[in-house]
């Protein structure tokens, strides 16, 4: 009703999971990235828990868009089955033309099939969504899948994704088998007041209409603490808002709009939420941050007078690490003397439209040839639905550079490439982030953006690379090296991005506790060194560690969590792997 009074070009609120408007949190971008981690590791189980309306079913949908196509899905929706159904209905989505209706034959037919994929070098995931509603004997059937297997590496990958009553019925006792092989667990925690202006403000921006409409500080503020950082319920509240702002022909939410709103809604009381969902958001109120950090100081005041300076970061701890020997068994084809063509610099203004852009960066450059690398380290490719494919090859040669190793591809390879097995042949991992600029800039790690550069142009994949002074360099398949001032850059990204990390040797996540962890012996090692960690290196992760994990995250602007989560893992690789790793403040591309 009210999407052309505010010039959107689609519903910025909609209840339906759209991955298009799925919004990347951090919490999201952690379970996502675990996820894909246990997929590609092949480590069984996967649990991922969160709220009624945060966005888990989304997460599935997103999922299944993302994953490779080596990786074969069966995804069930309706987890009210019984066992036999819950066995056919994994057989028919993974497409088995199976007669089998006994368990018996329903597994062997399965196991047949997960040994072909096998074969083939394929994956095989299962996901079963609202897992919650799955009972304890189907629980138990899942458990008895896990033993597909060889003798190596599990056929089978499931992902168990629920409401928090899902880890209740997990800790029964009937159920502590299944429970003890869950090799990875995420919870997805409800939004804070910043991710819920984050949040709107994205929505908007996806919907084609952010410079419509404003919805001011208090506003949303009043949205926060009504929906308790629910999306869903945000959606509800927003799209409520924007009618009654529609209606008074204001394109101004205030937080009297905000009221009408709330007047046709039913508020959600505090005991609908899980105690460990409302005590994040008590938890981490301002007034709660404000006393957390003068605590904080006080402690860390403390141990400086009691352990005396804290060394540099920069100690090298290289010799902690546990060798890793590199794997060439399975190693890319590689081609030598890929010719390099000589590509001008692109600076583009606000009103330029991207055609003009691209036809002059190509025109500038007659010399540019399609499947290669150009000398600024850009492959460059024609057609636009190639340009994703390129920029994970532009982003995966920054870390192939930074090791100081090579990627060249031949048209042929280029166009039968199979990413997720060469990024798994590099050791290279995924991390999909959704960021505004200030958080990209912390990170500080090349990332892949979906940018539209020009006024009437689609948003397009270009790597960002480097940035100096008041310039962002992104690599652009289509049209070469462009630079971009940072107000052209917020502008033009859609908020989209993938970053690609590498595993620190002898550190995997996620660490263990309550057992001695040997990855954990190694970060406590590495933390000693720095100086951060006096206690010994028993690999338990106990509170010395956790202090010493905050006075790390302290140091880096981290959220000081205590816990080692993906953006904390992502900031100790810069600081263990230095040189190793590239940075856009430290370019390594040609």
């Amino acid at each position: 009703m009210y999407e052309k009074f505010f010039q959107f070009e689609r519903s910025p609120f909609n209840l339906t999971p759209d991955p298009q408007f799925f919004f990347f949190s951090r919490h999201h971008e952690e379970a996502f990235s675990q996820i894909i981690y246990g997929i590609q590791q092949r480590k069984g189980f996967i649990l991922i828990t969160g709220e009624v309306g945060t966005g888990k079913t989304t997460l599935c949908r997103l999922l299944l868009e993302h994953l490779d196509r080596q990786v074969k899905t069966a995804l069930i929706f309706n987890p009210n089955l019984s066992t036999i159904e819950l066995l056919q209905a994994i057989n028919q989505d993974f497409g088995i033309n199976g007669q089998g209706t006994t368990k018996k034959a329903l597994l062997d037919e399965l196991n047949h099939y997960l040994l072909g994929a096998l074969s083939r070098g394929e994956n095989a995931v299962v996901i079963i969504d609202e897992a919650q509603n799955l009972g304890v004997e189907c629980l138990e059937e899942i458990r008895m899948l896990s033993n597909l297997e060889t003798t190596s590496e599990k056929l089978l990958q499931i992902v168990l994704v629920g409401q928090p009553e899902l880890r209740q019925k997990l800790g029964i006792s009937s159920l502590r088998q299944l429970n003890q092989r869950i090799a990875l667990r995420y919870h997805l925690q409800p939004l804070d007041l910043a991710m819920t202006r984050e949040y709107v403000h994205f929505r908007l921006r996806v919907a084609g209409g952010m410079d419509q409409v404003h919805f001011t500080p208090s506003a949303l503020e009043l949205i926060d603490q009504f929906s308790h950082g629910i999306p869903r319920l945000i959606n509800i509240l927003c799209d409520k808002a924007l009618l009654a702002a529609y209606v008074s022909e204001s394109k101004v939410v205030t937080p009297s709009v905000v009221k009408t709103a709330l007047a046709d809604l039913e508020p959600i009381s505090t005991h609908q939420l899980s105690f460990w969902s409302f005590f994040h958001r008590f938890i981490w109120s301002p007034r709660m941050l404000l006393a957390g950090g003068v605590l904080a100081t006080m402690l860390s005041l403390g141990l400086f007078w009691w352990f005396g300076p804290t060394p540099s970061l920069t100690e090298p701890v290289q010799d902690i690490l546990p060798s890793q020997k590199e794997d060439t068994t399975h190693a890319p084809p590689v081609t030598a003397d890929i010719p390099m063509n000589e590509t001008a610099a692109v600076s583009i203004s606000p009103g330029q439209d991207a055609q003009q852009v691209e036809g002059e960066s190509i025109l500038s450059s007659a010399q540019a040839v399609p499947y290669t690398f150009d000398s600024d380290g850009v492959f460059r490719v024609e057609d636009p639905v190639e340009a994703e494919r390129a920029a994970y090859l532009i982003l995966a040669r920054l870390w192939q550079t930074a090791a100081g190793q090579e990627i060249a591809i031949t048209p042929q390879e280029f166009k039968e490439m199979d990413l997720a097995r060469l990024l798994k042949v590099w050791g290279l991992y995924q991390y999909l982030t959704s960021s505004e600029y200030q958080r990209i800039l912390a990170l500080a790690y090349p990332s892949m953006v979906w940018i539209q550069v020009g006024e009437r142009a689609q948003p397009r994949p270009a790597v960002l690379s480097a940035i100096q002074k008041d310039r962002l360099t992104l690599l652009d398949p289509l049209a070469g090296r462009i630079q971009l001032s940072p107000e052209e850059f917020q502008k033009g990204f859609t908020g989209r991005g993938v970053l690609l990390w590498r595993e620190i040797p002898g550190i995997s996540l996620p660490l263990a506790q309550g057992v001695s962890d040997a990855s954990v012996r190694t970060l406590q090692a590495v933390l000693k060194v720095w100086g951060l960690y006096p206690g010994p290196v028993d690999g338990i992760l106990g509170t010395l560690t956790q202090t010493a994990i905050r006075a790390f995250q302290q140091e880096r602007d981290l959220e000081a969590t205590g816990q080692v989560g993906m953006e904390t893992y992502l900031i100790l690789a810069q600081a263990i792997l230095s040189h190793k790793v590239p940075t856009i403040h430290n370019s390594l591309s040609p």
